[in-house]
């Protein structure tokens, strides 16, 4: 990746892209879910807008997007919510994959109770949806991450937690 461009500013396009696609997996995590309980659908939609808020919260105020337009919007609206904080402490952050289990759950939950539900009675509609759901969390987000989001930006350049923690030698090579 070395040699990549990177954006100042993400085109808009990326945006929304990236957007829809969350917009579209929450979506479909939540009438899975509404499938047995509504309340158990709105309680995930919160939990969803809880791991937004956190992100922000916890890492776009250090990012070197912070105010500007990432990949996905939230350096924008980040500076809406909270006050910037030190974009070295970004750089410096360790990830791990025990970090990523509340993100993780995003997916997991619905599923689970796709799950519950297909062994009560057999759905294709869910199991289809699920599929998707799989699909989009492996192929999809590899993409998204790869193609458009983490390729064009400059704080991997910078250091990025979550690049030495995907990438073997550490380096985004």
């Amino acid at each position: 990746m070395k040699g990549s461009k990177t954006f100042d500013n993400y085109p808009i396009w990326i945006v929304l892209v990236t957007n829809l696609f969350n917009v579209v997996f929450y979506g479909i995590g939540f009438y899975i879910i509404k499938q047995t309980y509504l309340v158990f659908a709105l309680l995930f939609l919160g939990y969803c807008l809880f791991l937004e808020i956190s992100v922000m919260r916890k890492s776009c105020v250090n990012c070197y997007y912070y105010g500007k337009v990432c990949g996905t919007g939230k350096g924008k609206v980040a500076k809406l919510l909270f006050r910037k904080g030190n974009e070295r402490k970004f750089a410096e952050g360790e990830a791990s994959f025990v970090g990523m289990v509340p993100e993780m759950l995003a997916f997991f939950i619905p599923i689970g109770f796709g799950a519950v539900m297909l062994f009560q009675k057999f759905n294709l509609v869910i199991l289809i949806l699920m599929g998707i759901l799989f699909l989009m969390t492996s192929a999809g987000n590899a993409y998204i991450r790869g193609s458009l989001l983490c390729k064009y930006c400059k704080q991997r350049e910078l250091g990025c937690p979550a690049e030495k923690l995907l990438n073997k030698n550490g380096k985004g090579e």
